[in-house]
């Protein structure tokens, strides 16, 4: 039985990391971007259920809002900062991401402080 817990190799957090960056440079950040913009999509449709309830059903609304409020709030900035941090030190790097994806990141970023700002500018 210990024979076989020896045989399988162990890796250390860094190792792995390094491993990933080393095969794959950069695809966590294209990663990174669509799933912001998916995030973006869904904010549009949680946005649009405030207005309107269009959705009867409770769960798939709260996860609409979930994820368009909560992880996209979280996620878009997150990849707008680095392609910022990426586009000052490294413009190579941001070779693999779209530029409509870019664009589009930003744009929505833009949106949701312009939410941000109206919803606190009513409460």
């Amino acid at each position: 039985m210990s024979r076989v817990f020896y045989a399988l190799p162990t890796y250390s957090l860094t190792g792995l990391l390094s491993i990933i960056f080393y095969l794959s440079p950069m695809r966590w950040l294209l990663k990174l971007s669509r799933i912001a913009f998916i995030c973006n999509l869904f904010f549009l449709l949680a946005f649009s259920l405030q207005l309107t309830k269009w959705i009867s059903d409770e769960q798939l609304t709260s996860t609409i809002l979930i994820i368009g409020y909560v992880i996209g709030f979280i996620l878009n900035p997150l990849a707008n900062f680095s392609y910022l941090v990426f586009g000052i030190f490294s413009r190579k790097s941001l070779i693999i991401i779209p530029a409509w994806l870019i664009v589009a990141n930003v744009l929505f970023l833009v949106i949701d402080a312009f939410y941000i700002l109206y919803i606190n500018s009513h409460s």
